[in-house]
């Protein structure tokens, strides 16, 4: 049974009274209507909700990284994984600017 404020008439046929445009498609849904008929892409929108972006991540397990902890003063450790880091994230800088230059022409 069709809530008020919907656009549905007589034995649930569509008036066209109210009307929600697809964001991506254009295409024109009923009022309340969660997914776009056309393309299937979310109508419902989320206040104080940013769109979503892309991020790039590096998982990392360090060999021995234990034993050395178990073994080492905690801020030789600390500087050892601080180096690593450091080369890791210049290692990765040219691939982050890459991801997101191909993620902007999207």
């Amino acid at each position: 049974m069709p809530s008020s404020g919907t656009a549905l008439g007589v034995a649930g046929a569509y008036d066209g009274a109210d009307v929600i445009e697809c964001a991506s498609c254009g295409m024109e849904n009923q009022e309340g209507s969660r997914f776009c008929n056309g393309c299937g892409a979310s109508l419902v929108v989320r206040a104080g909700i940013q769109e979503r972006g892309v991020v790039t991540a590096l998982f990392a397990d360090l060999a021995r990284s234990t034993w050395l902890g178990e073994r080492l003063d905690p801020e030789v450790v600390r500087e050892l994984v601080s180096d690593f880091f450091e080369l890791a994230r210049a290692e990765m800088k040219p691939v982050v600017a890459r991801s997101r230059s191909s993620a902007a022409m999207r």
